[in-house]
């Protein structure tokens, strides 16, 4: 967060005398965020020359980005040269198979010209995606039946407050457990390399696992584990990991292990009903506490 802008307060203090307050106001800043193998293209208005990306109809972009924070699109579909002066256009994000937005509307020629490019840019419309907490690769599909390309801007800004998210509970796991952590008991579920913890979640939905290594008494400094993750008994990913141990935090109900710090991953879940398994791997420690979320959201579906 950058401080960038000041507000002055005048205060009647005894006397008659007026005090001048000065205090710093906060202005979240947007970073200009780069699509992968993005091709850039500059808009002219004026004076002023701005960095856009180029999207192609029938075409998509990616583009990543770590929540939680705010991810903004600023569009200028291109219009073509002796063409209507205006056209239609359709734009959709997804994150993973989730669609998150899609606009479809009709686009009026501006003022502005590209540099380097013959059509015209059209007026700017604008949406926004809220990014929840983890990495994303967002895909951005653009249609239209012009034969044509926008340009694209893409702005995140950074907090934004946490999606709510709503706990998801095990089917089937080696045991349950409590954390302590700041003078706060969080629930936990076990899993060691021979037992998986098991959920069942409805998706689409994107699936939070939040890992803690156990360390047995005789295990000192980094650890690296694995954790394996399968949906309907097929493995989805394996996530390396290393932690060390977390200062000021225990096992409520096993005093004889060591609390590793967390580590959080995300899995996508299709559509439908599935059963997910974690499991631990490549590690001599005797078990990982492990927790789910998923967005509050998306429960009532």
């Amino acid at each position: 967060m950058n401080w960038r802008l000041l507000r002055t307060v005048m205060v009647l203090v005894s006397g008659g005398w007026l005090l001048h307050l000065i205090f710093p106001i906060a202005v979240v800043e947007a970073s200009v965020l780069s699509p992968e193998h993005g091709v850039q293209i500059s808009l002219v208005i004026g004076d002023n020359v701005s960095p856009y990306y180029k999207l192609v109809v029938d075409s998509a972009a990616y583009v990543r980005v770590t929540g939680p924070g705010e991810l903004k699109f600023v569009t200028r579909f291109s219009i073509p040269t002796g063409a209507r002066r205006d056209a239609r256009c359709s734009i959709k994000v997804s994150d993973g198979v989730k669609r998150v937005a899609e606009i479809d509307t009709t686009v009026g020629a501006s003022d502005a010209t590209w540099q380097d490019e013959p059509f015209r840019p059209g007026k700017a419309f604008r949406f926004s995606v809220k990014v929840p907490e983890g990495e994303h690769r967002y895909r951005v599909d653009l249609t239209s039946p012009v034969k044509s390309f926008a340009g694209v801007r893409y702005l995140f800004s950074t907090g934004g407050g946490r999606q709510p998210k709503s706990p998801v509970y095990p089917i089937d796991m080696l045991g349950a457990t409590s954390i302590a952590l700041k003078e706060k008991l969080v629930d936990f579920f076990l899993a060691d390399t021979v037992r998986p913890v098991k959920v069942r979640v409805i998706g689409p939905t994107r699936l939070r696992i939040v890992t803690r290594l156990a360390y047995s008494g005789v295990m000192k400094g980094p650890q690296k584990y694995s954790v394996l993750i399968a949906i309907d008994s097929k493995p989805a990913s394996q996530q390396a990991l290393e932690t060390s141990k977390s200062p000021a935090t225990f096992f409520t109900n096993h005093k004889e292990w060591s609390v590793g710090k967390s580590h959080t991953v995300y899995t996508n879940i299709p559509e439908g009903a599935h059963e997910v398994s974690v499991l631990l791997r490549s590690t001599l420690a005797p078990a990982m506490a492990v927790r789910f979320t998923i967005p509050k959201e998306d429960i009532d579906k």
